[in-house]
């Protein structure tokens, strides 16, 4: 997945050629040793070209990814789509990740959104990013149905709003500090 020659011709063959690799394509993300690699691979739009922004699971059709999690005999492959479908598009939740979490909720799907949802790294304030995520709470609390997905994403707002507040007394500190 580190290699951007790799990912430029899988992107190229998987293309030219998609019913031919999928099978194996599902196969390797049913491989615990291997998952994360192809998860990371999928759900970059790596390697950025002009045209190929997207990411590379979007070069399945999502009711094809749903048929094979469909089959699961365990949550393994919810936890891998979890981990690969956009989560958001702005603020507004995604229609793909809407339909797992509507369909799929278990605590392997929710570790993963856990996991993706409260990594980040950014420079300069944070407040737009916490505004962001709790705008993206909301719009998960007013469109899923299952409930305790919903009562996941109402509990997270309040930590987002506290990130807010923590890092608003940081200012003030400094500038009480500094001024």
């Amino acid at each position: 997945s580190g290699d951007y020659y790799l990912g430029q011709l899988y992107r190229k063959v998987f293309k030219r050629y998609p019913e031919l690799l999928k099978p194996k394509l599902f196969e390797l993300l049913d491989d615990e040793k291997g998952r994360h690699s192809w998860i990371d691979l999928l759900s970059t739009g790596y390697p950025q070209e002009q045209g190929e922004e997207e990411p590379m699971y979007m070069l399945i059709p999502i009711d094809e990814w749903f048929l094979w999690l469909d089959k699961a005999t365990a949550n393994d492959r919810a936890y891998a789509l979890a981990m690969m479908f956009s989560y958001a598009s702005g603020s507004e939740a995604s229609s793909e990740m809407l339909r797992l979490l509507d369909g799929y909720w278990c605590d392997e799907v929710r570790d993963a959104i856990s996991c993706r949802f409260h990594s980040y790294s950014w420079t300069g304030t944070g407040i737009p990013l916490y505004k962001n995520r709790i705008a993206i709470c909301e719009d998960f609390v007013s469109r899923l149905t299952n409930l305790e997905a919903k009562e996941w994403f109402k509990k997270d707002i309040p930590h987002w709003e506290n990130e807010i507040e923590k890092e608003l007394l940081h200012k003030a500190h400094e500038k009480a500090i500094y001024d």
